[in-house]
């Protein structure tokens, strides 16, 4: 399976970023080495590893074709146009206007529209849209790097962006499973805020739903220097906390019973909170140890984290090579994997609590896996991030639960939901606390020389090798 998902890794790369096709020639390679493998009584392994590995690469080549080139628009750019559009995507709401992403009509790409707050438009709306096409650019982040603006918005096969002069509703949109579902969560933010007050309310938000862009530039930028971002954002860590709170409340049910409800509950929370490819990711890991438990089998984390990453490049290439935030999910869900155990043994003769030890060895090794990455992206260290998150990870499930309970309560009698919400609150205003006092440290932030691409993959190359030498060397007797 390695194999076979690395050779899809390197297949997508390549139809992305080259325009030589290779899926057709891996493919003949891939049949000649099958039927090697099968014309000779002793089986040649190597034949099969290698005709998987091809396979592989035939197939996400292919794939990273289809993507590479999103469909072009046929209304001009750089000049006033008007169409009509329906909404595709719950809408992005920021401190001073909303993000629309649209599908205009007879078009297969779609727009990104900046409009007004007010009015409010929602997911399946079909508007009337005035104003002036523009194609995305890279540009530089705030530390020198340059951000490849245009692909990441190619992920969602957005390709151009539209700042709106009129806008006029059109058609109100009709009923379906999604409009239902985004609808529900707008009610529960809007329930949460009625409860607890600002900031608290837009970290809770955040926390529960993903609904990160609320918390505001500068409270989410101290966030990201401090390197606490990921509890504000629907990572895995937040899907996690939603699967093993299912995985309880259908515990006295059939095992079949208790797959398909806390399965099923859990895409459910995904899809209704937008779907980013990092909670996707989360929730195909949770799914596999779900099957696992259902059906009495051992669970391999490696292999559904395998599993996983090939199935969303296998959908869709572009999250390989331009969502940051699917990347850092799957590297640090691999230190944890990898990473976790050792370091908890070597902190035994340190942290006697197995509660902190377990903590301060996932918070470390999730952080390690991830240090190249982010001085890749960001040229930046936060170097309390470890202390931070060990103080703060284990108030994000009791802070959630918190919150849902307050938001949930609200639907019944606001006045039931008080305790929950005055509690939540506390704690939220404390993890915002501790981030806007450690922000204010001295060298909170170091700022190092940005790694460059292949510096990074080399770093990650010696990595896995030492890893895999170390695991070998423990197997082989």
């Amino acid at each position: 399976m390695f194999f076979l998902i690395s050779g899809l890794a390197l297949g997508a790369v390549q139809g992305i970023l080259f325009p030589l096709s290779l899926w057709w020639l891996c493919t003949l390679i891939f049949t000649v080495a099958i039927l090697s493998f099968y014309a000779y009584r002793a089986h040649s392994y190597e034949a099969l590893i290698i005709a998987l590995f091809l396979f592989g690469c035939a197939l996400g080549s292919w794939r990273g074709e289809a993507v590479r080139t999103p469909a072009p628009l046929t209304f001009p750019f750089n000049t006033p146009t008007f169409f009509n559009a329906r909404v595709t995507a719950p809408p992005d709401e920021r401190e001073s206007f909303t993000y629309l992403t649209v599908l205009p009509e007879g078009e297969r790409s779609r727009v990104r529209v900046r409009a007004p707050l007010y009015p409010t438009y929602h997911y399946g709306d079909l508007l009337m849209l005035s104003g002036t096409l523009t194609q995305p650019e890279p540009f530089l982040t705030e530390q020198g790097t340059l951000f490849n603006y245009p692909a990441y918005l190619a992920r969602n096969s957005i390709v151009a962006e539209m700042t709106v002069k009129e806008i006029e509703l059109m058609e109100p949109a009709s009923r379906s499973l999604l409009g239902a579902l985004y609808s529900f969560v707008d009610v529960l933010r809007t329930n949460i805020m009625s409860v607890i007050s600002e900031p608290a309310a837009a970290l809770g938000s955040g926390m529960l739903l993903g609904d990160s862009a609320s918390l505001g530039k500068d409270l989410s930028d101290i966030f990201r220097r401090v390197g606490i971002s990921h509890i504000v954002v629907l990572s895995g860590y937040n899907v996690t906390i939603v699967s093993e709170f299912l995985l309880r409340a259908f515990s006295y049910f059939l095992p079949l019973v208790r797959f398909s409800a806390a399965s099923g509950g859990i895409f459910l929370f995904v899809l209704a909170t937008g779907a980013s490819a990092s909670s996707l990711r989360a929730a195909l890991m949770a799914l596999a140890l779900l099957l696992a438990r259902a059906t009495g089998r051992e669970h391999d984390a490696f292999r559904a984290l395998l599993i996983a990453f090939g199935t969303m490049v296998l959908i869709n290439p572009l999250s390989l090579t331009a969502d940051p935030g699917f990347q850092l999910s799957v590297i640090a869900t691999a230190g944890l994997i990898f990473l976790s155990t050792p370091i908890e043994v070597r902190l035994k003769r340190f942290i006697p609590s197995r509660f902190i030890r377990e903590l301060v060895a996932t918070t470390l090794a999730a952080q390690c896996a991830v240090l190249p990455f982010i001085v890749h992206l960001s040229g930046a260290v936060s170097v309390y991030a470890l202390p931070l998150n060990v103080l703060v990870l284990p108030l994000v499930p009791l802070t959630m639960a918190l919150t849902a309970l307050s938001a949930f309560l609200v639907f019944i009698l606001p006045v039931l939901a008080l305790p929950s919400a005055f509690i939540a609150t506390l704690l939220l205003n404390f993890i915002i606390l501790c981030a806007r006092f450690v922000e204010r440290l001295p060298f909170a932030t170091v700022s190092v020389p940005a790694l460059g691409t292949s510096v990074t993959l080399a770093l990650y190359a010696l990595g896995g090798l030492a890893l895999y030498w170390r695991y070998h060397a423990r197997s082989t007797p």
